[in-house]
């Protein structure tokens, strides 16, 4: 199986890259050079110059409170996503809807999941699982093999001493609602390493 091992290949990545200063620098080069300080969008198809200038304030105070953990702004999470691939292999990026009285300019929110909240889970019967649908790899997927969910532990599994998976440690998150960040370097390769 491919991701035979998947586990220890991103721990001893990690560890080259947090207690080696060749893998910290080539991590900190590969991020700068495809991030720099942030990847910005451009409005320039806005005819309107009042619109325009609504939508880039718009923008610019989605930027300061996209991160629904309340650390980094947009282009510090562009920054996380990026370093985190590149150290594990891949990453997950949670779109967090909220409410309208919550303040927010935008009603939404983005959420850097670590690749080990999605468990390594194979299912074909869950509690929570659709008839038909299975889990591969901790993502579900439909009848003819489409993503439709990822389940995801509610806290980070290496905060527990429980080896064993239950639903009740995890959330179904939509497809729809998740960003799986990963170079598949094999045809049907679900996840990244």
């Amino acid at each position: 199986q491919a991701l035979e091992g998947l586990q220890n290949i991103r721990n001893r990545a990690r560890d080259v890259s947090s207690n080696d200063w060749s893998g910290e620098s080539a991590i900190q080069k590969w991020t700068t050079s495809l991030i720099g300080i942030g990847i910005t969008p451009r409005f320039k198809d806005i005819k309107d110059q009042a619109r325009k200038i609504e939508i880039i304030k718009l923008h610019e105070d989605f930027v300061k409170k996209s991160d629904a953990d309340g650390v980094l702004n947009l282009y510090g999470q562009q920054t996380l996503v990026t370093r985190s691939w590149l150290d594990a292999g891949e990453v997950f990026v949670r779109e967090r809807p909220r409410l309208l009285d919550d303040g927010l300019p935008v009603p939404v929110q983005l959420q850097v999941i670590e690749a080990e909240f999605v468990p390594m889970l194979d299912a074909d019967t869950m509690v929570g699982l659709k008839v038909g649908n299975r889990i591969r790899s901790g993502i579900e997927l439909d009848k003819r093999g489409r993503r439709v969910a990822y389940w995801v532990h509610k806290e980070h599994p290496g905060d527990k001493h429980n080896l064993s998976i239950t639903a009740e440690q995890l959330v179904r998150v939509a497809a729809s609602q998740m960003c799986h960040i990963y170079e598949p370097k094999r045809p049907g390769q679900l996840r990244g390493v």
